[in-house]
């Protein structure tokens, strides 16, 4: 605990420090007294790398993608991002003329520590016996994908898939199953499907797995 408190003092320290400044810095204000803003923008530099991370993010955000399960949170990762590098380029200089490369490098490496939490907890919650037969689906699934099979009906999955999966047993296993895997993107319903409780052989996913 000593260790911990002497490694975070001078993190601490510089925060306040930091945060003083900027709530001792005067503020402007225009003839009608409203707060004189002004605008900060991407450098050169930190523009190109804006663009390379919104399409890295899209990219990931495809039929297929890492991050379908946080889509809410991932296709805002782009605006995320400006708006740590400004704050970042304000805590250095409050008079920074512009959003530097380096300031957006450290934004990006904050949205992607962001991202990587927010999928473990998305997955966390998932008990690890339900991820486990999940994971086996989605092999079987991808093995059918690849043979060219784009859409599999409940009544298939509950006379071939393996056993493993436990979507054999019942009407309900089979729903917990294939739910996590709509989560995540791998199975989706057609538009025509309602959603129901009560699993018929005509109730089909369209298989969303790539080939191999």
């Amino acid at each position: 605990m000593e260790n911990r408190r002497t490694w975070a003092a001078p993190c601490i320290a510089e925060y306040d420090k930091t945060i003083r400044s900027m709530v001792n810095n005067p503020v402007e204000q225009t003839d009608s007294g409203e707060v004189k803003r002004r605008a900060l923008c991407l450098s050169g530099q930190a523009f190109e790398m804006h663009k390379r991370f919104h399409d890295r993010i899209q990219a990931e955000l495809g039929a297929y993608g890492l991050l379908m399960p946080i889509k809410g949170l991932a296709e805002k990762a782009p605006e995320h991002a400006c708006r740590l590098a400004a704050t970042l380029a304000f805590a250095d200089n409050q008079n920074a003329p512009e959003i530097s490369g380096d300031h957006y490098v450290t934004a990006v490496a904050l949205m992607d520590h962001y991202l990587s939490e927010a999928l473990r907890l998305r997955h966390r919650k998932e008990p690890d016996d339900l991820r486990r037969r999940a994971d086996v689906l989605l092999h079987w699934l991808k093995q059918r994908h690849a043979a060219g099979e784009t859409q599999i009906d409940a009544r298939t999955i509950q006379q071939k898939a393996p056993r493993s999966t436990g979507c054999r047993g019942s009407n309900e296993e089979l729903l917990k199953v294939t739910e996590v895997l709509e989560k995540r993107g791998w199975l989706r319903r057609p538009p025509h499907n309602v959603k129901s409780k009560q699993i018929k052989g005509r109730t089909t996913w369209n298989i969303r797995c790539s080939h191999p």
